[in-house]
């Protein structure tokens, strides 16, 4: 009917914002469908502090592969490009160099951990990447950070 109110997504700051949470706490982030795409995490096994760790993430359809030992080591984009994390020596990844010896992106982060990308390449690194601060997952709507076992 012409009259019925119509279903909408909740909302963060005018954006369309669905996530979808798992885990003891909530605290495993599965999916989130964003104005930049739809969003898809699995995981594997948990880390050193017993914290879910992702193994792919997908971007509408697209799957990156990220590989652990025991932190990101590399990523391994939908179009196959493999890059390396290298961390900025506070567990904070800040660039991702790719295997033809050239910057994926980098990132720089403020006093409060906000990342900020300083070169982006234009490749899936960015997009398909799930780490920011601390090398913890980042919500792509509201930029929030799960650190440790909260958002």
């Amino acid at each position: 009917m012409a009259n019925e109110p119509k279903e909408s997504k909740p909302a963060y700051r005018g954006q369309a914002y669905h996530p979808s949470h798992a885990g003891t706490g909530q605290n495993e982030l599965l999916s989130e469908d964003t104005t930049d795409g739809y969003y898809k995490y699995t995981y594997g096994r948990t880390d050193q502090n017993g914290q879910p760790v992702i193994e792919q993430t997908k971007r509408d359809g697209a799957t990156a592969y990220v590989e652990h030992d025991p932190e990101a080591l590399m990523l391994r984009t939908s179009t196959g490009m493999q890059s390396l994390y290298v961390y900025d020596g506070t567990g904070n990844p800040a660039v991702l160099v790719t295997s033809t010896a050239s910057q994926a992106f980098a990132y720089t982060y403020d006093a409060n951990g906000v990342p900020t990308l300083a070169e982006d390449s234009g490749g899936n690194g960015t997009v398909q990447n799930p780490y920011t601060f601390k090398s913890d997952v980042q919500e792509r709507t509201t930029g929030w950070v799960k650190y440790g076992a909260r958002w």
